[in-house]
């Protein structure tokens, strides 16, 4: 098993380097996709790739999306020898202190998905839960399961081969359109899902718990 880190990014130059410092004691390799940002978050990546080895900057010609940066990373990650990552945002919002814990998931269940689970305290937007709870009952319904319990959360630890041989098979988004795609949603390349959610003494602090295997998963 070979896992790296993976972060997509677009014009967030502020906040990647202190995301970077926050990874390095997780000893991993750090492919970050740069989905056509600005030049000062170009000068930004060149530096932390500068200071910092562990790290390759994947540049993208144009911004197209975080669904095809994601995808971008995905399949460079798999073409240099990786079988899984652990993928987070670049503006700070995941703790990277966490990472181990999406590590130690992905080992016990190689074939799983492990998803993070936000919890928001009094201070956020009702428009905003209300619109995640929207996304949570859609998910449901589609893979016939509850199994999935935020499909909207960055922080994820996936296998490589059933990702990349499900986009090449499934026509996906690159932004935040949900075509269908006319697949068979009772089928999923993924053994089971495991869930990872935060508890209440820290915003990012997680405990994995290993759900039932969902009919799909796609996510």
């Amino acid at each position: 098993m070979r896992i790296a880190l993976l972060i997509p990014i677009h014009d967030h130059g502020d906040t990647i380097a202190e995301v970077v410092e926050g990874l390095a004691s997780a000893g991993l390799p750090c492919l970050i996709v740069d989905d056509g940002s600005g030049p000062a978050t170009q000068e930004a990546l060149e530096q932390v790739a500068k200071e910092r080895p562990f790290v390759e900057v994947l540049r993208l010609s144009s911004n197209g999306g975080k669904g095809a940066a994601l995808k971008s990373g995905y399949r460079a990650a798999l073409a240099r020898g990786f079988t899984h990552v652990v993928q987070l945002d670049a503006d700070g919002q995941h703790d990277p202190r966490d990472v181990p814990r999406f590590v130690d998931a992905l080992r016990r269940a190689t074939g799983a998905l492990v998803l993070g689970v936000p919890v928001f305290d009094a201070s956020a937007p009702r428009v905003r839960i209300y619109a995640r709870q929207i996304s949570r009952v859609l998910v449901w319904l589609a893979c016939g399961s509850r199994v999935v319990p935020d499909p909207l959360c960055g922080f994820r630890g996936l296998p490589l081969a059933p990702v990349v041989a499900l986009l090449d098979r499934v026509p996906t988004g690159d932004w935040m359109d949900f075509a269908s795609s006319g697949t068979d949603s009772t089928s999923s390349p993924f053994q089971r899902a495991s869930s990872i959610a935060p508890e209440a003494s820290r915003t990012s602090a997680w405990r994995a718990t290993t759900r039932g295997s969902p009919r799909s998963i796609l996510a």
